[in-house]
């Protein structure tokens, strides 16, 4: 609405100032909105899993409530899309782009990585590949388990953090401080894995750090894919005991 002599002097004055930033709500108002909205509903739904899942298998039970964070994560950033008339694609996830190059791209460089990382432990002598467990059929049935539980888990954890709310958080400061602010808060949430220390809480802020700063090279809205084929490689090989070390 455009103002006129007779729009209201609050709507000119300090409180719309403290809201608004041009035509649009400031970055801090709507990622506390976002943070809030997702908050809330996911307290919700780990309340409808306690209630009617409780007595299901750990396995199970996690991969509940990957879906259902991975579901809530969206659906709030969409319905911030619509009302701010944007698209998930704005905030890293293009759907034409779904599973195209920069996946595969980052599938190519997190095997590499991994790869490196396991060679490496393994000339240290600090690390053994050991022998076959599975052949054959439970090798393929188990490698697709392992590879579709890991993209939920890449997919959740990289637009959790560089999705809506890094977007958000680079209108605001800009987007070294918020990659770095993104960042630190991946990392921290890995702090209750069993046996995390802080040399591993770190590696995994820098390792964020990375896939954030990737987007400032090439194509910015590809880059969640990209990030999440990374993750997905580099999670799956080492916990399946896929065809990573088998390079060495």
């Amino acid at each position: 609405m455009f103002a006129t002599d007779a729009t209201p002097t609050l709507a000119r004055g300090p409180v719309r100032r403290i809201l608004y930033r041009s035509a649009e709500l400031r970055a801090g108002w709507r990622l506390l909105l976002f943070v809030g909205a997702v908050t809330c509903i996911t307290a919700a739904g780990n309340a409808a899993i306690r209630r009617w899942l409780g007595h299901a298998a750990g396995d199970t039970l996690f991969l509940v409530r990957e879906i259902m964070d991975l579901v809530i994560i969206f659906a709030v950033s969409w319905a911030a899309g619509r009302i701010e008339g944007r698209s998930i694609a704005t905030y890293g996830l293009p759907a034409r782009q779904m599973f195209g190059a920069r996946f595969w791209e980052g599938m190519g460089l997190g095997l590499a990585a991994i790869t490196a990382l396991l060679c490496a432990m393994r000339a240290a002598g600090v690390y053994r590949f050991g022998s076959i467990a599975l052949n054959g059929r439970d090798a393929l049935r188990w490698a697709a388990i392992y590879g579709f539980v890991f993209l939920l888990v890449a997919l959740r954890e990289e637009f959790r953090a560089r999705g809506y709310l890094q977007y958000t958080l680079s209108g605001g400061l800009g987007f070294w401080p918020a990659a770095v602010l993104t960042s630190a808060f991946f990392g921290y949430s890995h702090h209750d894995n069993a046996g995390e220390d802080w040399i591993g809480l770190f590696n995994a802020g820098a390792v964020g750090l990375r896939c954030g700063a990737a987007a400032i090279y090439g194509c910015r809205l590809a880059s969640t894919w990209r990030s999440t084929g990374v993750k997905r490689i580099s999670m799956a090989c080492p916990t399946a005991g896929t065809f990573c070390p088998v390079i060495c």
